[in-house]
């Protein structure tokens, strides 16, 4: 075998192991954004079945999806702005699902 076919075989190595490498790298970043994404996914699932658990906390159960978003768009007219108001707004949800934790009342009672 003669050195330039020596030099030859390192170089195809080398390309074929900077190959793998990138392969490598390149599924490594593959996977960390799967688990981003399902991270994401479970967050916003997360927050989905939180703000649906506030609707039946607050004793809404009844209300048509419509009525809601109504609801929820009047406030954010009415208070949306002003932080002191929303501070408001949320001691009197934290008074309410503290009373709730407390069992004197029922979810759907309200």
């Amino acid at each position: 075998m003669s050195a330039t076919d020596i030099l030859a075989a390192k170089i195809e190595r080398s390309q074929k192991r900077t190959a793998q490498l990138q392969a490598r790298q390149a599924l490594r970043e593959m996977r960390l954004a799967t688990v981003a994404r399902a991270r994401a996914r479970k967050c916003a699932a997360r927050r989905k079945y939180e703000l649906g658990e506030s609707v039946l906390l607050a004793g809404l159960v009844d209300w048509q999806a419509a009525e809601l978003v109504g609801l929820l768009l009047d406030g954010k007219d009415r208070f949306g702005a002003s932080p002191t108001m929303r501070m408001g707004l949320r001691k009197r949800g934290d008074e309410h699902l503290e009373s709730l934790r407390g069992g004197s009342a029922s979810p759907t009672a309200h």
